[in-house]
């Protein structure tokens, strides 16, 4: 007996566990034996048109059962203290322990005394290997700045950007300085966004007319870096952002709520806190996204100057509740302002409109990215659009991405380039089926659920 979608209409085999057509897998019912159910398409455009169909109704029953997994962690939040944000060290302090950065800028000008305490930071990082910590999944929390020397000190430890900036910024200031903290807007190249993950935050220390960055080991005029200046209540917000940020990944959603309700106080111009509260309310939502994550998107937008990197995490979010416009408009945007990073082409080559393309290939955002994972996604890319067999290439870069890629977005592309589905079975498996879809491989993007095999 043919079966029937309660929520679409779509006819499929009695043997199927997921509609074909919205991929739901709770609404099939025995369809009336007086209507054929029709063929499955065979062309390609079929394809993309059910591709499109899926992404708007892949939330489904997923947003219910988010709303009430939103709620407990409200509840958990609200049982909490505020007495939690108690334990966020101040931002700077005049240390003994940082007299090996003190003592070297005692002499000279403001930038000369910027300059070697940046040298005496380089020199202590290379003799005592330090972790510069650039992603959200190994992020510490925010210490104090004895404990931000001891890590200096020892070695094997792992600093942020904020973290290495609060070290030298409290060894200048005591070596009299006269130093400001600042927020950097300015990646390391023009074409690329200043902290790729939109809510750990890029920091620099100004003296004079120069920004000391030492997450890049540079010391550079300040108008390159673009920076804004913070302060130190400022400071703090973004310290207790590292803090929840840290909390998540641990498991401790509670808090991590109840600290970023405080940073957002503190630091609420920083889209950063705004992109940060998103990524916790999502977290705690069991992979759904709701309207609340998507007004904290739209305000950190706004807030951060329409920065790229967080233009890409919305365009995350619009897609996993089948907003497919706002996911190609943020990712135009997220383009037009870094050009080179990969992430930004890859998802306009994912989420690609021919009625904007303007004669554009398909592939041609990555031609301009320049991390070292693009040339195989370029590569990859092109056997999507490939008239007949793939080039003989493709399949070997497409290889290579699924070996070393975690990445949703960019396993979506391995995947659809080798024609089979490239496992990811942590939670954001429902994000990489959405991409899979988006790119016109509904079939792969069930599979992806667990429906049939790779």
């Amino acid at each position: 007996m043919a079966l029937e979608c309660s929520y679409c209409g779509a006819r499929t085999t009695d043997d199927a566990t997921r509609c074909p057509q919205c991929l739901r897998a709770t609404g099939l019912i025995a369809a009336p034996e007086s209507t054929q159910s029709p063929p499955w398409p065979a062309k390609k455009k079929a394809l993309v048109a059910l591709g499109s169909l899926a992404l708007v109704a892949l939330v489904g029953g997923g947003v219910a059962l988010g709303r009430r997994a939103r709620a407990q962690s409200v509840v958990a939040v609200q049982q909490g203290t505020a007495s939690s944000v108690s334990d966020v060290p101040p931002p700077f302090a005049r240390v003994e322990a940082l007299a090996f950065l003190t003592r070297s800028a005692q002499s000279g000008d403001a930038l000369a005394k910027g300059r070697a305490a940046h040298e005496a930071l380089r020199t202590r990082m290379r003799d005592r290997p330090v972790q510069t910590v650039a992603s959200i999944e190994s992020v510490p929390p925010a210490r104090t700045i004895e404990a931000l020397a001891a890590a200096l000190d020892t070695g094997n430890a792992r600093l942020t950007s904020l973290d290495l900036c609060r070290a030298i910024y409290s060894a200048l200031d005591a070596a009299g300085a006269q130093p400001r903290f600042a927020r950097r807007a300015s990646g390391s190249r023009p074409d690329v966004p200043a902290d790729p993950t939109g809510v750990l935050g890029r920091y620099v220390v100004l003296v004079g007319e120069h920004a000391i960055d030492p997450l890049d080991s540079t010391v550079i005029a300040r108008r390159d870096a673009q920076p804004t200046e913070m302060s130190a209540a400022q400071v703090t917000g973004a310290m207790i952002i590292q803090s929840a940020l840290s909390a998540l990944t641990s498991g401790d959603r509670a808090r991590a709520s109840t600290l970023l309700v405080r940073a957002v106080e503190l630091f609420p111009e920083a889209g950063l806190a705004h992109a940060a509260r998103a990524a916790v309310t999502r977290n705690g939502l069991s992979g759904g996204v709701d309207d609340s994550v998507m007004r904290d998107l739209a305000t950190a937008v706004v807030a951060s100057g329409d920065d790229p990197a967080i233009q890409i995490l919305r365009a995350r979010a619009a897609l996993l509740r089948g907003e497919i416009e706002l996911v190609r408009t943020s990712a135009r945007s997220a383009r037009s302002r870094a050009r080179g990073w990969g992430d930004a082409a890859l998802a306009q080559v994912l989420a690609f409109d021919p009625a904007n393309a303007q004669g554009a290939g398909r592939c041609d955002p990555l031609i301009d990215a320049r991390e070292s994972w693009t040339d195989d996604a370029l590569t990859a890319c092109r056997a999507l659009t490939a008239e007949g067999a793939a080039p003989p290439d493709s399949t070997a870069a497409a290889q290579r991405l699924a070996r070393s890629e975690r990445d949703p977005m960019r396993l979506a592309l391995a995947a659809a380039a080798l024609g089979e589905v490239v496992r990811l079975t942590d939670e954001r498996a429902d994000e990489y089926a959405r991409w899979l879809a988006l790119a016109g491989r509904s079939d792969l993007a069930r599979a992806a659920l667990g429906d049939a095999g790779p």
